[in-house]
């Protein structure tokens, strides 16, 4: 709605200064020059949470793999308050920040967490550069855990003259995805461009890069 009223501020304000089309008691209906700019920066803040939403909801992009690095990235890329951001618009990035917090409880995911885990198994996201070095850690911990739990299991199988994989388990196999650039800005790291900084691994995480 915000961004169709910026693109035809010109035409309404015309309209509006028309006496023969607008009476002189409803030409206090157009905004102010800093309505505008408001309206304009607002709707360039909520453009972005449209643009999540729709990467969401495509049916070709693996999207629960993607969940988390967008989210973060939305955070601390684009809802980040800047220099020049008026006290209104530094308002409404810091309500959505919270907003995003209290839903999804960011701080609090587990390393378990499908999120989490899903994400670590996608060729895109596995390095997790929007978790710390000690969350990093946990989560290839727990997909090595499962994995191992995963071979003990097939093994059990196979030894006991069972197929490996149930006709069940099959059928629900998801396919690897496709490969497919993703140029949208909440797709990419912050680091993507950058030279990424050396961390020293743990036995773990030098075990789940091996698998």
């Amino acid at each position: 709605m915000l961004d169709r009223l910026v693109e035809q501020r010109w035409p309404v304000t015309a309209v509006l200064s028309v006496p023969s089309i607008t009476k002189k008691a409803d030409r206090t209906l157009d905004l102010t020059a800093d309505q505008w700019k408001l309206a304009q920066e607002t709707a360039e803040v909520l453009g972005l949470l449209i643009t999540l939403t729709e990467l969401l909801s495509q049916e070709e992009n693996v999207s629960l793999s993607a969940t988390m690095q967008m989210l973060f990235n939305l955070k601390r890329r684009h809802l980040s308050p800047k220099e020049d951001d008026s006290p209104v618009i530094r308002e409404v990035k810091k309500t959505l920040v919270t907003e995003i917090d209290s839903r999804w409880k960011l701080s609090l995911l587990e390393p378990s967490s499908i999120y989490l885990l899903s994400s670590a198994l996608d060729q895109r996201f596995k390095h997790l550069k929007f978790l710390t070095n000690e969350k990093k850690d946990l989560v290839y911990i727990e997909v090595v855990r499962l994995a191992e739990l995963l071979h003990q299991r097939q093994t059990v199988r196979e030894v006991e003259g069972e197929p490996a994989t149930s006709d069940r388990e099959e059928e629900t196999v998801v396919p690897p995805p496709k490969k497919k650039k993703q140029q949208d800005m909440l797709m990419q790291s912050e680091s993507d461009d950058e030279e990424e900084h050396e961390h020293d691994e743990t036995a773990q995480r030098k075990r789940w890069r091996n698998i």
